[in-house]
């Protein structure tokens, strides 16, 4: 019987993106596994190879990525205009105020 593992939406965030990191950096899966327990300060039972291969199938899939892209490029897109509507508000102040 495996054990369930309860990590918090913001763990499993930070350890994919540590398995990417990794991933990145070139480190083994023995090297990753111990950068993701160094970085999150988890001890050496709680993160373990099983773990590694699900979070790391997770966070390398082309639909994770393409999702995580299509976020933080809307994200992206609406603080860019809200930045020139302040910009727009800041200037016709400025203009009707003399």
């Amino acid at each position: 019987m495996s054990r369930s593992k309860k990590y918090t939406k913001e763990q499993k965030h930070l350890i994919k993106q540590c398995i990417i990191d990794a991933d990145r950096m070139g480190l083994g899966r023995a090297e990753s596994i111990t950068y993701v327990k160094s970085r999150l300060g988890l001890d050496e039972k709680s993160f373990s190879a099983g773990s590694y291969k699900k979070y790391r199938a997770e966070a390398l899939s082309d639909d994770n990525n393409v999702n995580w892209i299509s976020y933080y490029a809307r994200q992206g897109f609406v603080e860019f205009y809200r930045k020139r509507i302040s910009e727009m508000e800041m200037i016709q102040k400025e203009t009707f105020k003399q």
